[in-house]
């Protein structure tokens, strides 16, 4: 019986025009790796096996899962499972059906041509499709990477605002340092599903990180992207980059306006039953959030003279 992968006939045989016909075969199976003698059945590599004209090759798929939350039958997640870095079945096997459905493509195009492929010429056309796209129009003078400027930028103002520690400081330089040295030409595009993935995958693979050092890092790098998103830095027009200035005033309604006045005006230590006559309130009780917000900013700085 042939192996079944989402509702799709792996062992189909692709007639084309021409008439050449490629037999192969894709299957999607857990990798077999033993460690000291017992087989490992936890967060177990996903590959992709293709055979055809007697050959063999394989495939990273980049994801993993737990071989009790493995269908070996359907060749995909059970339903409902999550793998350590939660990603879902609907995800995992999404990205899978695409690299089946990329694997065929390039084998019909080779039956097209009626040329019949080498090992190498498929794992390189598979492999073109997954390559980091490169710049077509490099800048005859170097200039300054937009994404590091930005993610110095993001640094340096909410190390500010949060009163960073210097080990906080040293966890986002070491950040840096490995988006540096995963890809020197980063952009903010690069960073949609797939490109987190391949980052994930270099993380665990080439720094040969754990699941929760992995989960750190992306939880560092995705504050930055949203706080470059809320920025507007991620605005491009073609090659060039657009900066919009929004004064800070135009984003703020009324509400949101007396809100921060009254907040200020507390934490400077004016008296609440000044501020409750220029506010025009009269009830304590509505001042009291506003008054525990102010007694936290004073708790924190106090706190700065255990630093000493």
């Amino acid at each position: 019986m042939k192996n079944q992968f989402l509702g799709v006939n792996l062992g189909a045989e692709i007639k084309t025009p021409k008439g050449m016909n490629i037999k192969r075969n894709i299957i999607f199976t857990l990798e077999s790796r033993k460690k000291d003698g017992v087989l490992i059945v936890e967060n177990v590599p996903i590959r992709m096996r293709v055979n055809f004209a007697s050959k063999r090759i394989e495939f990273t798929t980049g994801y993993r899962i737990d071989a009790a939350k493995w269908d070996s039958n359907k060749q995909r997640v059970r339903n409902g499972c999550t793998n350590k870095l939660k990603q879902s079945a609907s995800e995992i096997n999404a990205s899978l059906l695409g690299y089946y459905t990329e694997i065929q493509d390039i084998f019909k195009k080779f039956e097209v041509e009626e040329i019949m492929p080498t090992q190498e010429q498929i794992k390189e056309a598979f492999n073109a499709l997954h390559k980091p796209i490169e710049e077509e129009v490099k800048p005859k003078k170097p200039t300054p990477n937009a994404f590091y400027k930005v993610f110095d930028d993001f640094v340096r103002d909410c190390g500010r605002q949060n009163d960073w520690t210097d080990s906080t400081y040293e966890k986002f330089a070491a950040v840096k340092n490995h988006l540096m040295n995963f890809r020197d030409g980063l952009t903010f595009d690069f960073f949609d599903e797939k490109g987190l993935n391949d980052y994930v995958t270099y993380l665990r693979d080439v720094k040969e990180m754990r699941n929760s050092t992995i989960g750190k890092q992306l939880s560092f790098l995705k504050w930055f992207l949203r706080w470059a998103f809320k920025k507007g830095v991620t605005y491009y027009r073609g090659n060039e980059r657009i900066d919009e200035v929004t004064p800070k005033y135009a984003l703020l309604g009324t509400h949101a306006g007396r809100r921060t006045f009254i907040c200020n005006a507390l934490a400077l230590g004016i008296p609440p039953q000044v501020v409750m006559k220029w506010t025009g309130h009269s009830d304590y009780k509505a001042m009291k959030p506003y008054i525990d917000i102010a007694d936290d900013i004073k708790a924190n700085a106090m706190s700065k003279f255990n630093q000493l």
